[in-house]
């Protein structure tokens, strides 16, 4: 079978040109070049003509295994991908060749969009403080910068490598801290490339949830290839209690039972900003324990969670919202969750855990209303919903629940500005528009907050509410 010839083109808010045309056996990509400039993102792939070829097909996907996009070009031998939401994903495109009556005839080599990191440990090659990093080499560069981040905002470069030198050592960071990294290709003028997708740290820990190449021995903490407990070969009954072998504050700096994090070797605790899930029956790590008013109940049944309208009857756990394998969303939080038969919504989340004083906060930038929604469906509101009564919902691919229709419900995904004099410094919001967010006014994991609520169930709860009471209502309208 012949192959396309397949050129790849980035941009991610800047303007990325290809030069030169070469081909060869496979797909040859001759060079990405950042030319600065733009404001959205965009992939631009041409490919040469496949005789016999009467159109082509885009096929696009974040493992360069599974396609979980596909695009017409008709016959061009281009297309210009405008529905890309970011450059921290590792995108990969295929191309197809149909014949006239719609025969696929030929099919190129996948294509990598971005550099790769392929290596990040929470310790110097030596063994000492530092994070180590190492990637892939990126075609056409002459170089490469490396830059690091605390909060996912500001940037700055903390070292260079010639060309052929794929590896690095930060000696300049302080364990405890969380770190973001991302490496830049330049050309031999020193001009940007390419940038890789953002690697994170938490010195002096290594993740086991990230390049697995480099860090090999990391799959036997999880699975066992005989005597394992239950399926996927874990090694043990729940995917649950896996998670908490590590996340009670024993082999991970994260305490989830008491919602601490360790800021220190000592260990000083800070509060985590998920909140505590309460007594998970490990050894508590943390005196006294911290014990919440509510908490996301573990082990119980989906379609019972509030606002739901799901036909799913799985049952909630860790590995509900996290992939242990997914290193494309903040938290390894899921790319799909399973409450429709045909999920329909890629959950893209980008957000940066900042590390303070006391503890940790967050800086939301996108995607974490997809995510809630994808459980709480109803409540996914846009604006008007609080004086409109709902008939609808803008989770896609879900109805409005039966209980739900007719209810008014505060909006999210909306500027907090809309609202007259409302603002908040004590709340997270989410990106550069301010939206109040279901996270705004929530915790994921659970919460100490007094005063509890009557649901629509009837029932009191604390609601993983973030403050006391109505404090939050006050916190954003002042009244």
């Amino acid at each position: 079978m012949k192959r396309i010839f397949l050129i790849v083109i980035m941009v991610f808010s800047l303007n990325l040109v290809l030069t030169g045309t070469a081909f060869g056996a496979g797909v040859q990509v001759t060079s990405v070049k950042d030319t600065g400039g733009g404001g959205g993102t965009e992939v631009y792939l041409s490919w040469n003509a496949y005789a016999g070829a009467a159109t082509y097909r885009v096929l696009r996907g974040v493992n360069g295994i599974s396609w979980d996009s596909s695009f017409d070009a008709g016959a061009a031998l281009f297309y210009e991908d405008t529905s890309v939401t970011d450059h921290y994903t590792n995108y990969y495109y295929k191309v197809l060749a149909f014949d006239g009556l719609g025969q696929q005839v030929s099919s190129s080599d996948k294509v990598r969009a971005f550099p790769q990191v392929n290596m990040i440990k929470g310790t110097a090659s030596s063994g000492g403080t530092g994070v180590a990093l190492g990637w892939d080499a990126f075609m056409g560069a002459a170089s490469y910068t490396l830059l690091r981040s605390t909060d996912g905002v500001a940037w700055n470069s903390v070292g260079s490598t010639t060309a052929g030198t794929l590896t690095y050592d930060d000696t300049s960071i302080t364990n405890y801290v969380n770190y973001y990294y991302e490496v830049r290709a330049l050309d031999g003028s020193s001009a940007v490339l390419a940038t890789s997708p953002v690697a994170r740290a938490y010195p002096p820990m290594t993740s086991p949830h990230d390049n697995f190449l480099t860090n090999q021995d990391v799959c036997a903490s999880c699975h066992v290839t005989h005597t394992a407990k239950s399926a996927k070969l874990n090694v043990t009954v729940t995917t649950s209690e896996l998670c908490e072998t590590c996340h009670d504050g024993t082999q991970s700096k994260y305490d989830e039972q008491d919602g601490k994090v360790k800021l220190d070797s000592t260990p000083t605790w800070g509060d985590s900003p998920a909140g505590p899930f309460g007594d998970l029956g490990r050894v508590r790590q943390v005196t006294p324990a911290v014990n919440p008013t509510s908490s996301h109940n573990l082990q119980t049944a989906v379609n019972d969670a509030p606002g739901s309208n799901t036909s799913a009857s799985f049952n909630v756990g860790c590995s509900s919202c996290h992939d242990p394998h997914n290193k494309s969303n903040y938290r390894n939080l899921r790319v799909k969750i399973d409450t429709t038969s045909s999920p329909t919504v890629t959950i893209q989340i980008e957000a940066y855990a900042v590390t303070t004083s006391s503890g940790e906060t967050v800086n939301y930038v996108d995607g974490t209303v997809s995510l809630c929604g994808s459980c709480h469906s109803d409540f996914n509101q846009g604006t008007g919903s609080g004086h409109t009564p709902a008939s609808g919902t803008q989770q896609v691919g879900f109805a409005l629940s039966a209980g739900s229709t007719g209810s008014f419900m505060h909006p999210v995904g909306v500027p907090v500005t809309n609202y007259p004099n409302a603002d908040t410094n004590n709340l997270p919001l989410e990106g550069s528009g301010r939206k109040v967010v279901c996270l705004t006014c929530h915790k994921a994991h659970g919460t100490t907050a007094l005063g509890a609520n009557q649901t629509k169930s009837g029932a009191l709860s604390t609601v993983l509410k973030r403050l006391d009471n109505a404090a939050m209502c006050e916190d954003c309208h002042k009244k």
